[in-house]
């Protein structure tokens, strides 16, 4: 084969993937050494394209990043968490757990995830764009960060403030006070999805953690740029 077939042959093995990152659970970072957010390629036709919707925070971000677990649970992990060698529950996975933040303003869940599926049992994640477009690292550690340390938060924050702003003289069971409560609970929710789901919040959140991480001597965030413009 000619080395320019060779070439030809490499390229279209190369367009056949996709950029993608696991998000390690913490019996990966303790016994297996690995750092939280790992580079890797999928094949466009891997089943995390078929199975797997974008969150809801990203779906009204406009970055649709579909996550996954892997289910490789390594049960021996348990021995040694009951041995006392890991304080920390071993398929926790606190970073995957905020990215499936839920925000449907007419729902109860609305700044929760779903405790059933995102619990404690995650293992190890992986994390890709529906658009199949590249996806970082540290795209990801943004996201994560940003719904973990940001949105979480504030969601809960506003929750809180609208309650004690309304329980003023409600009664209970008197239906037309409920649904107008309910009407502007609603209301407000969609106003926060809008000014706090949107790329000038993330923008403005992604470049300040990229300062800090250069400016403590991180030179892999040197050419990173938002998801937004990739």
């Amino acid at each position: 084969m000619a080395m320019g077939d060779v070439a030809q042959c490499l390229n279209d093995i190369a367009s056949d993937k996709v950029q993608a990152v696991d998000i390690s659970c913490k019996g990966d970072l303790q016994f297996l050494g690995k750092v939280k957010f790992t580079k890797l390629e999928i094949p466009k036709s891997h089943r995390i394209f078929c199975l797997v919707d974008p969150t809801q925070i990203s779906i009204h971000m406009g970055i649709p990043p579909l996550v996954m677990k892997h289910d490789n649970f390594n049960f021996q992990w348990m021995r040694h968490c009951n041995e006392g060698k890991l304080r920390q529950y071993p398929f926790s996975n606190p970073n995957a757990l905020f990215l499936n933040l839920r925000c449907d303003p007419t729902a109860s869940s609305w700044g929760f995830a779903d405790m059933m599926k995102w619990d404690l049992d995650i293992g190890t994640v992986l994390a890709t764009r529906q658009d199949k477009k590249p996806i970082t690292p540290h795209h990801v550690e943004a996201l994560a960060r940003f719904c973990r340390y940001k949105l979480c938060p504030a969601m809960g924050y506003h929750s809180e403030s609208f309650w004690e702003e309304t329980d003023n003289g409600f009664t209970e069971g008197e239906e037309d006070e409920e649904k107008e409560t309910n009407k502007r609970l609603i209301a407000s929710r969609e106003e926060f999805n809008k000014n706090w789901l949107c790329r000038t919040k993330f923008d403005d959140f992604f470049y300040q953690l990229k300062a800090e991480r250069l400016a403590a001597g991180d030179s892999s965030w040197q050419h990173e740029i938002t998801p937004y413009a990739v």
